[in-house]
């Protein structure tokens, strides 16, 4: 995958070996490919766990994610990935910079995308202006700063908002943004902070999420290493240096606390 083509600099281009197929070809077989549960998706052991996490007195306990682990079978490195996507064993009860939904909502979340995105969701993401026609309760990963729910930017009351069952989201861009998860793991920074991939400061006040855009075909091995590059996140932003890795763009967003809930603001260039 690289970014970019003609007059288009933020458009994603995938590059296939043939020839490519029809739109309504790529949203069949997505649509047919993508897992519409839990118990189907590589995150079910961590979602399992994280379950019996949110009663009342109940923690979260890793032991059965080790079971699971030790010893490594290969077959299984799509389903560490997705542990360490959504936890940390080092800091087990901190959240992941790159989760935007409140943990006590994030489960119900991740089961309605799973089991609510077709192919005709995915259609209108990948092929059709978007026009934000899907309902955001219970669905939605907060990736979008509309979803910003701060009172000044807001028609309705945010906790009593009437749109948010009928419109205001693209279930399709959700669902498949879920799947580039696990390229954000999250890593220990203290005894009950952990630091994701891509995130700079760990503070309501100071974190920002920063992500470049590349020009060469890239895997997603390579994607995950360019998403690590100290030089993105650096204060200063040393053009040339990210340039050289073909990068053509960084952009950087803030993560902001409103009450409980984590929000994205509109992106900003920096490079």
């Amino acid at each position: 995958m690289s970014w970019g083509r003609h007059r288009s600099p933020t458009v994603p281009v995938l590059h296939l070996p043939g020839p490519p197929p029809s739109p309504t070809d790529v949203d069949a077989y997505l649509a047919s490919r993508l897992a519409k549960s839990v118990e189907d998706h590589p995150s079910a052991w961590v979602v399992e766990m994280l379950e019996r996490g949110l009663g009342k007195d109940a923690t979260r306990d890793f032991s059965d994610i080790k079971r699971h682990a030790v010893p490594p079978v290969h077959a299984d490195r799509h389903r560490l990935d997705w542990v360490t996507a959504l936890s940390c064993e080092s800091a087990i009860d901190a959240d992941r910079q790159l989760q935007k939904v409140r943990c006590d909502y994030l489960i119900g979340n991740l089961k309605s995308l799973l089991a609510g995105a077709g192919a005709d969701h995915l259609r209108r993401t990948l092929f059709d202006t978007w026009d934000y026609a899907d309902g955001r309760s219970n669905q939605s990963l907060h990736g979008e700063p509309s979803e910003d729910r701060r009172h000044a930017y807001q028609w309705h009351q945010p906790n009593g908002d009437p749109t948010r069952k009928r419109r205001g989201g693209m279930l399709g861009a959700n669902r498949l943004a879920l799947e580039a998860w696990p390229l954000f793991p999250s890593f220990p920074d203290g005894p009950d902070r952990v630091r994701t991939r891509g995130f700079r400061g760990n503070r309501a006040g100071s974190t920002f999420w920063l992500w470049p855009l590349w020009s060469s075909c890239l895997t997603p091995d390579a994607v995950a290493s360019i998403l690590s590059v100290p030089n993105l996140q650096s204060s200063a932003g040393d053009t040339d240096s990210v340039r050289c890795l073909g990068v053509t763009a960084v952009y950087r967003s803030q993560r902001i606390l409103v009450g409980k809930t984590p929000n994205l603001t509109p992106a900003d260039a920096i490079v």
